[in-house]
């Protein structure tokens, strides 16, 4: 399995959804602000995680970041991959060994089900901005309805409204909406 395992957002991101499905919490609860995790949960995920991995993790996973994982599994030397929603049309690529060869699905459920995280694609206006008149309309325009038509298919970003998730046609989007 080719996954993320250098110590940066990527793995933040499967970390948190090792422990969320595993019924291990969501590190600060929401509503009370307290600490919430499940240690013992928290210590079966990661033991379990721990075991995924090459032949010899800690001289290959351990290091990968999304780009290596990617390349290990697009020249055909993985059968699993866990990676970002933009890793699709790179698979898809002329020059990819796995072109028409690979699928999508959902990542497996722990015994609290299903979970899915999203790491740093979030749009905010610093309060130390000289522009922020002109920043926060680009952050409200990025994010509107009128903007959406520009979506995924031509950026590598995130869909920016469930209308443009539910209405894709092609790509991955309507790939994974076919799995779903």
């Amino acid at each position: 399995m080719s996954r993320e395992g250098k110590a940066y957002e990527g793995l933040t991101c499967n970390a948190l959804e090792w422990v969320h499905s595993d019924g291990g919490g969501t590190f600060v609860d929401n509503a009370t602000g307290q600490i919430s995790i499940d240690v013992a949960k928290t210590g079966g995920a990661f033991d379990r995680a721990a075991q995924w991995g090459a032949p010899s993790p800690r001289k290959t996973v351990l290091g990968f970041g999304e780009e290596e994982a990617r390349s290990v599994f697009q020249n055909g030397n993985a059968a699993f991959m866990r990676n970002w929603h933009y890793v699709w049309d790179l698979l898809q690529g002329a020059d990819s060994r796995v072109k028409d060869k690979v699928g999508v699905a959902l990542l497996p459920a722990g015994e609290a089900g299903q979970s899915a995280t999203l790491g740093g694609w979030q749009l905010g206006v610093s309060k130390y901005s000289r522009h922020q008149k002109q920043a926060t309309e680009l952050v409200m325009y990025l994010t509107s309805e009128k903007s959406r038509n520009a979506g995924p298919s031509r950026a590598p970003t995130c869909p920016r409204t469930r209308h443009c998730i539910a209405t894709a046609r092609s790509g991955l989007l309507a790939l994974l909406r076919r799995t779903a």
